[in-house]
């Protein structure tokens, strides 16, 4: 018993026990048979493997130089619970995990897994045939004695009700320590999942930090959660990338930092096949990607969930990406409900709709476009079916030659944008383009007029009166009425961007007041 408890460990499991049972036995069999202390104790020794174990392989060595992956191939066989104490574990080819609820327990930081291989995988997890279920790792991180160009920490395939807890595929002190130089190439690839978690830990890898696809049927691609404060760096790929039938995918807390994309989706790895549905929690960050925050490419999503995220920095001048895109689509076109969504200090446009209906309640969008170019809070382009905000704060977002609050391109149809705030965007507020329409709605926003009404008095002797409308825009044809009779016909003339006259055939011999009212939804 000394391979798995120290002896100080183990006198103090025995007094404990002694103490609570008395010295002869701890309990009993189901027959009624005392079972001793010893007993008991070598019965919990015989469920765990301790890779240090001789039987194992010779087992392992744990010291960085050796090479241990015998020892861990021979334990994770043996059926057992896996246990990788203290010490630095190289593995020169992959572990193959083919056995349901093989469990690796860490030390913490403490334990380090380190591939010798520049191209293998780390773990291989299930044969990608029959399903394989039940995979619990949990508490060590991983990194590489060399600059890995290929593979995966975890590839797992056909992996069902199976977590990873508290794990560093890579970690950020590690990378500094080698000069700010990545040596794991990717991190976590689901091929094909069911009910999988992703709790705490980090992931610092030279490509994609998680990725994954579902069956062309989309059978087998379902409840992927993300969560647990994972921290996800630096990543030089997409940080999440759901590549076709994936769905159930929920993004928890969890921090997104300097990875070249954030949250990606597309049909790549499922050729043709649309992801179904992803969750953001209120409690996601995506801070500094030097692309996209979010960007969702054609065909590659039908429904996005959010009370709300943070995106915050993204894109750069080599990119001249910003903040959220959806993509034009010739497939599917996403759902999505962003929520109190927060994107703010993006390169270029914080907020880019191509395609889709999108729905927006109480979203704080601000200082997007800081890039030369500048860029728009929000674009709403001719592509999208559906537009609708209510509430909101957007400003400061742009520069002289883009940069308006909202910007509502030509052919855009089916908006609604009501209750918001907006003020000190660079070119103005809304960019209101199409024109008045029943299905095109602007009214009640702060920083931007879109309806007023009053009176205006033509004076004796005259024939016309110019009245400011107070619109942000040109607004529609007025609708104008005289106050009591008018003997002369009258009508409107001269609308423009600040005013509009009011029109009699002749004279009168009196003073004659018009109501007026006009609106440019």
């Amino acid at each position: 018993m000394s391979g798995m408890f120290s002896t100080g460990a183990l006198a103090a499991i025995k007094a404990i026990l002694a103490a609570s049972t008395g010295a002869a036995g701890i309990g009993y069999a189901n027959d009624g048979t005392p079972v001793t202390m010893e007993q008991g104790l070598d019965l919990l020794y015989r469920g765990i493997a301790d890779v240090r174990n001789e039987a194992y392989a010779g087992g392992a060595v744990g010291d960085g130089v050796a090479d241990d992956a015998p020892a861990f191939q021979a334990a994770f066989d043996s059926g057992r619970i896996v246990m990788a104490r203290d010490g630095t574990y190289l593995l020169a080819s992959p572990i193959n995990v083919t056995l349901n609820n093989a469990v690796l327990m860490g030390g913490g930081r403490r334990t380090v897994i380190k591939s010798s291989s520049a191209t293998a995988d780390v773990f291989l997890i299930g044969d990608g045939v029959a399903e394989i279920s039940g995979v619990d790792f949990s508490n060590f991180r991983v990194w590489a004695s060399v600059t890995k160009t290929a593979g995966y920490v975890f590839n797992c395939r056909k992996t069902t009700d199976s977590r990873f807890v508290s794990i560093g595929a890579g970690n950020i002190d590690d990378y500094v320590a080698a000069g700010s130089t990545h040596k794991l190439w990717d991190g976590y690839y689901f091929d094909r999942f069911s009910q999988v978690v992703v709790s705490g830990g980090e992931i610092v890898v030279e490509n994609d930090g998680i990725k994954a696809r579902g069956n062309a049927d989309q059978s087998f691609g379902a409840e992927l959660s993300i969560l647990g404060g994972l921290r996800i760096f630096k990543a030089g790929g997409k940080a999440v990338h759901l590549g076709g039938a994936t769905g159930g995918v929920y993004l928890g807390r969890m921090d997104i930092s300097e990875c070249y994309r954030g949250l990606y989706c597309d049909d790549t790895l499922q050729a043709g096949i649309y992801n179904r549905e992803v969750f953001l929690s209120s409690e996601l960050t995506i801070d500094m990607c030097t692309g996209w925050g979010i960007n969702i490419e054609s065909n590659g999503l039908a429904t996005l969930e959010s009370p709300g995220a943070w995106i915050s920095g993204c894109g750069n001048s080599t990119t001249s990406e910003g903040g959220i895109r959806v993509a034009p689509t010739t497939g599917v076109s996403v759902s999505a409900k962003w929520g109190a969504l927060r994107v703010q200090s993006c390169y270029y446009d914080g907020m880019q709709l191509n395609s889709g209906a999108h729905a927006l309640a109480a979203p704080f969008i601000r200082s997007n476009g800081t890039g030369a170019a500048g860029g728009h809070g929000i674009l709403i382009a001719a592509g999208v079916s559906g537009f609708a905000m209510t509430g909101g704060i957007l400003h400061d977002n742009g520069k002289a030659a883009r940069g308006y609050g909202i910007e509502i391109g030509a052919g855009a149809d089916n908006y609604s944008i009501q209750g918001a705030v907006l003020f000190s965007n660079v070119q103005g507020q809304i960019n209101n383009l199409p024109g008045a329409a029943p299905s095109r709605i602007v009214r009640a926003n702060t920083g931007y007029v879109s309806e007023n009404g009053g009176q205006a008095t033509i004076t004796t002797g005259n024939t016309t009166v110019t009245v400011t409308h107070g619109c942000s825009t040109a607004p529609n044809y007025p609708v104008v009425s005289p106050v009591g009779a008018l003997g002369v016909a009258w009508g409107v003339q001269n609308i423009n961007a600040t005013t509009f006259q009011i029109v009699i055939a002749s004279a009168l011999g009196a003073n004659q007041v018009f109501q007026w009212s006009v609106n440019n939804h």
